[in-house]
């Protein structure tokens, strides 16, 4: 394992407004081995350990043990970067960066948060079935981690998290587990913020919450009507299945979300018709999924032309375009219920499509 004793020796440097020369100075070595110090092409001489520790005013273990501090935004910057690894790069060489980042801040729980979920995300990239589950372990390990955190925003999330991971590899009762550590708030605050920014006329602090909320209260409404529309097909009902469906698309067309919103319900209702082996509607569903995601992927702005959210930040998708397409072209040919039409020109097309 690398010391990150150049590290930890250029940031107490920094914190303490020393220069390279007075350090060097201090210590009785040139400053061009403080640079290499800091540079990471050397380690200081063992013997100087505790000379570096008292010009610091700290301990020799302190010194070799420093906790190096990173900020959320750092660590968002760390995500975004080990996500284009997994996109370009083997699975094993995207694991190993992002190992090598947990090791370098082994007590950042929102960073094994992040990579958690990430490794979450990417469950694909391993292939097979057993290496999923393999994958799905380690994203574990880290939220696991990540759950012990005092950041009550981090806990929940990652108990949030965890509980779809137990369920991915077949541990539903450690799933049900992690839920029930997620506090269902009795009393949301924007309730009683909004009217008293009305009183204070701080409007645009009143919009934004009313916004948020808003579409969070859409959203969670969508997530009924797909869990109810779930439970009619398992229970071989068909037609009423449909019928949510269609409200929720009647909701994401009265709130004009189509934008970020439309292609989960055109890929639920793909399935329902393909199960009905309708050939046309469940190509013509599918396709309109495709054409969403595109859009989406493409940053359309033109939901910050919606005036009922345009206080609204909707941040940029770590996943690049041609790797959702990837996701989508296995999804479609990996599932048993389009089996029926896999000799149709138009399947073709639309595979052809995927992988151009």
């Amino acid at each position: 394992m690398k010391l990150p004793i150049g590290e930890v020796i250029y940031k107490l440097r920094k914190e303490n407004g020393i220069t390279q020369e007075q350090l060097a100075k201090a210590v009785g070595v040139s400053t061009a081995a403080v640079s290499k110090w800091e540079s990471k092409n050397a380690y200081p001489d063992i013997s100087l350990l505790p000379s570096i520790a008292r010009y610091f005013n700290t301990s020799i273990d302190s010194l070799l043990r420093f906790e190096m501090e990173i900020t959320k935004e750092e660590v968002m910057e760390i995500a975004a970067e080990c996500a284009k690894l997994f996109e370009t790069e083997d699975l094993e060489d995207a694991i190993k960066a992002c190992n090598d980042y947990i090791q370098k801040y082994p007590n950042s729980h929102f960073l094994k948060f992040r990579i958690g979920s990430l490794y979450m995300t990417y469950l694909s990239k391993a292939k097979t079935e057993e290496g999923m589950q393999d994958f799905a372990k380690k994203a574990i390990e880290l939220i696991e981690q990540s759950a012990l955190s005092d950041d009550v925003e981090i806990s929940e999330g990652s108990n949030y998290v965890l509980s779809s991971l137990y369920s991915m590899i077949g541990e539903d009762d450690k799933s049900e587990e992690a839920l029930l550590l997620v506090p269902n708030k009795v009393i949301n605050r924007d309730d009683m913020l909004v009217p008293l920014y009305i009183k204070q006329e701080r409007y645009d602090e009143a919009k934004k919450i009313l916004q948020g909320n808003m579409l969070m209260s859409i959203n969670r409404i969508k997530l009924f009507l797909d869990s109810f529309s779930n439970i009619s097909v398992r229970e071989n009902k068909m037609d009423y299945a449909k019928e949510l469906l269609f409200t929720q698309r009647n909701l994401i067309k009265l709130f004009n979300i189509e934008d970020i919103s439309l292609g989960t319900n055109s890929a639920s209702l793909s399935r329902i018709y393909a199960k009905e082996k309708d050939l046309e509607k469940a190509l013509d569903y599918y396709e309109e999924y495709i054409d969403a995601v595109e859009k989406l992927m493409d940053n359309d702005k033109s939901i910050y032309d919606n005036k009922m959210f345009n206080t609204l930040e909707f941040p940029k998708s770590m996943q690049s375009k041609e790797y959702m397409m990837q996701i989508i072209k296995m999804g479609m040919e990996l599932d048993e219920v389009y089996d029926f039409l896999r000799e149709d020109d138009r399947y073709k097309s639309i595979i052809k499509r995927l992988s151009e």
